[in-house]
């Protein structure tokens, strides 16, 4: 006599799971080529701006501001200033916040600016041209040198301008700053050539 078999535990569906696509972090200083085992590009957030912390100091500043209004209103504050402060300090705070977490990343889709919860796509050009060097001359007046800076910059197919401020260089020697540019053009460039994302 044999035993009897036991049931067969019910088998779980297959869970999907999300393969992460390969991320290349990109360095503007590096020259090689991009590797094409990445999917996509992240230009990370923007070197050189505003910082999100002078936001919010600056909003803390007028928040404190707002608030020893609201507490001295039978001496030198009032509501309409104390209110005024406020508002101003939190727009600053919300600025930094969206300071952030503004990003540019590159993938089959072209480039995306802007926050998590929000974006524009400009979508590959067509033609190596569309990917310009922006060149601004300027002045440091405290070291009394030149301070130069070259920007890529894309131009999208409504012909404004996405300014890839990752990619910039400065200094005092404009033809460097805009053959450094160029550089980071083509390794970016000959990346979505090869990837087969332009046509």
């Amino acid at each position: 006599m044999s035993l009897p078999t036991p049931p067969e535990a019910p088998q779980k569906p297959a869970q999907k799971q999300e393969i992460p696509s390969n991320v290349y972090l990109y360095d503007k200083n590096d020259t090689s080529p991009i590797p094409l085992t990445y999917d996509v590009i992240d230009f990370g957030k923007p070197q050189g701006g505003a910082s999100p912390l002078v936001g919010w100091a600056t909003g803390a500043f007028f928040a404190v501001g707002g608030l020893w209004n609201f507490f001295n209103l039978n001496g030198e504050g009032t509501i309409f200033a104390g209110i005024l402060l406020c508002a101003i300090g939190g727009l600053l705070i919300a600025a930094g916040f969206f300071m952030n977490g503004y990003s540019i990343i590159a993938n089959a889709n072209g480039f995306r600016s802007g926050t998590a919860n929000s974006g524009e796509v400009t979508e590959w050009p067509v033609d190596r041209g569309y990917f310009t060097v922006k060149v601004r001359v300027g002045a440091n007046k405290t070291t009394r040198m030149a301070m130069n800076s070259a920007t890529l910059t894309i131009t999208r197919p409504d012909n404004l301008p996405l300014s890839v401020q990752q990619v910039t260089f400065t200094g005092s020697n404009t033809a460097e700053l805009r053959q450094r540019c160029e550089v980071q053009a083509d390794r970016i460039w000959n990346w979505a050539v090869a990837k087969g994302y332009i046509f």
